[in-house]
């Protein structure tokens, strides 16, 4: 199995280079920090908002809870490469690296989950309603320790390395599972659910563009349409809220598939390379690559773990209700007194504004109330005169 922290920690890339100096290994340790540190700050805010508001309640957001976990412990594991763990004992190595694939394996399946969800909201919605009470969580309970199983794989397709001042394990290179498990890993970790996420998005795309072109050629269409506007007005903030959710569901599968990609595509060319062609020179640190193209696998790796560190930008990015809810949370953690004045204040307002509502329409019950009760006696005054003169005949 692809051994992330060997061929994707930064130093280890370098080695390539046989003109890199200590300095510029110190430098790109300090790039996996700075990338590990960032992100982890990132999702902490990202799930003690969703936990802190009732973000937590959406189907959708169970699912980014288990992504947001999934990518902080990579970037947790991030953190023990740079600060080279692995190179103390052999089974601190294998343990990190069967943590890296598992999280990494936890996280993709979360976006794939995602798309899922998306699809089945917009493109059969009466289904979505017909599972509404089917508890996302449960769901995930299926799933979550097939890639906990799965790795354990780790264990096998690893051995020690006696390299000096290098990590402590490495992958069994030329054996007949290595050749098997990589191409395995790469089309159930990344493949698959890029292939999910590709076609159902592109479902999604074709049903919106139908709606649309269905809505166009609808005679009452612009009456359908100042209705919903007027009803989307009423309805305020819900509206918006779920826009944005929808947005989320869009935006975390590609920029999944943005960041992941160049990565993937170097583990492709390096098992082919590897398995076809018998040379691993792009695996190797003796391999002898030219700089640029292990700068390009240097980048490559760059985004990959960004793609473990960006949730919260992504979530802030694709939703204002998500930005609002981030503000209130962390006024209510870090301001407690000032938030909770706040609340009343804005529950005072709201309570007056209620009562105001309801006088005002108290008042016009009663205007219209006394208005009938007046052409009710102006009806009976006109009725009276002409029994009288009936009676008079």
């Amino acid at each position: 199995m692809f051994s992330v922290s060997d061929n994707a920690s930064l130093p280890e890339i370098s080695v390539h280079h046989e003109d890199m100096n200590d300095e510029s290994i110190d430098s790109s340790s300090i790039i996996l920090i700075v990338i590990g540190l960032l992100g982890l700050v990132g999702n902490v805010i990202s799930l003690v908002t969703i936990f802190h508001s009732r973000l937590r309640k959406s189907a959708a957001n169970q699912y980014l809870i288990v992504l947001t976990i999934a990518d902080s412990v990579f970037l947790c594991m991030l953190l023990m490469v740079a600060f080279k763990v692995d190179f103390l004992s052999y089974e601190l190595c294998v343990i990190e690296e069967y943590i890296l694939m598992t999280s990494s394996y936890v996280s993709s399946w979360s976006i794939a989950a995602l798309t899922i969800e998306r699809y089945i909201a917009i493109v059969h919605p009466l289904k979505q309603l017909r599972y509404t009470h089917v508890n996302r969580s449960k769901i995930m309970l299926y799933w979550v320790p097939i890639p906990f199983i799965f790795n354990l794989l780790q264990f096998i397709n690893l051995g020690p390395s006696d390299v000096p001042n290098d990590r402590k394990c490495q992958v069994l290179s030329g054996t007949l599972l290595q050749a098997i498990i990589e191409p395995a890993d790469v089309f159930l970790c990344y493949l698959l659910p890029c292939l999910i996420v590709v076609v159902l998005n592109l479902l999604v795309a074709a049903k919106v563009e139908d709606s649309g072109k269905n809505f166009l050629k609808n005679p009452d269409a612009e009456g359908l349409s100042s209705d919903f506007s007027r009803h989307s007005r009423r309805q305020g903030p819900s509206a918006s809220a779920s826009a944005g959710s929808t947005r989320i569901l869009l935006v975390v599968p590609v920029v999944y598939i943005l960041l992941n990609t160049p990565f993937y595509i170097y583990r492709i060319v390096d098992i082919i390379n590897a398995n076809v062609f018998k040379n691993d020179a792009l695996s190797s640190p003796s391999g002898g690559i030219h700089p640029v193209i292990g700068q390009l696998i240097n980048i490559a790796h760059y985004l990959y773990y960004g793609n473990f560190a960006c949730d919260v930008i992504v979530y802030a990015f694709s939703s204002a209700h998500f930005r609002k809810t981030v503000i209130i949370a962390w006024q209510a953690i870090l301001c407690p007194h000032w938030h909770r004045v706040k609340q009343e204040l804005l529950n005072s307002q709201a309570t007056f504004s209620r009562r105001t509502t309801l006088t005002h329409r108290s008042i016009i019950v009663h205007a219209k109330e006394a208005t009938h009760l007046k052409q009710l006696d102006n009806s009976q005054v006109q009725i009276q005169p002409r029994q009288s003169l009936s009676s008079n005949e």
